[in-house]
């Protein structure tokens, strides 16, 4: 079995909790998916740890401070 994603955050949250980055494919749009071994059946769960971690916080925090620099 295998997950996918096109969310660059959420592939670095999964990565580092374990699963194994098997291969990406960018679409002629620019958009890049990447695809992940998931043998066990763990990515719903590292979703929903995906969105009540502080990895989720720090991002969304980031963009927040990236967007004000770069509005002016």
């Amino acid at each position: 079995m295998t997950f996918e994603t096109s969310d660059l955050a959420l592939a670095a949250f999964v990565q580092s909790k374990g699963l194994s980055l098997l291969d990406w494919r960018k679409t002629d749009r620019g958009i890049v998916t990447f695809i992940f071994n998931d043998e066990k059946s763990e990515s719903k769960k590292l979703m929903v740890a995906y969105l009540n971690s502080d990895e989720r916080s720090f991002h969304e925090n980031l963009k927040a401070l990236k967007r004000l620099t770069s509005s002016k």
